[in-house]
């Protein structure tokens, strides 16, 4: 059974979502109910990855021998000489 709830919410951010609405053939009622259901279900061990971080992954390759490790002590090393 559906029940109608009432939020309020910024203007701007509610014409913007109109918008969206539109333009993917669905309701703002639909987007909140689709969103609410995705934030209770998701796993609690997922963890939110920001566009830029995910963008960014995979840039570096490594050698199979590389040793981070060694490399973080190296590190420490030069920084406190």
């Amino acid at each position: 059974m559906k029940k109608r709830i009432y939020i309020m919410i910024d203007e701007k951010l509610l014409e913007s979502a109109k918008k969206y609405a539109n333009n993917h053939n669905t309701s703002i009622s639909q987007l909140m109910e689709t969103y609410l259901n995705y934030m209770c279900n998701k796993k609690r061990s997922e963890v939110d990855i920001s566009p830029l971080v995910r963008s960014l992954s995979g840039i570096i390759t490594l050698t199979e021998d590389y040793d981070s490790k060694e490399d973080y002590t190296r590190q420490v090393i030069e920084k406190y000489k």
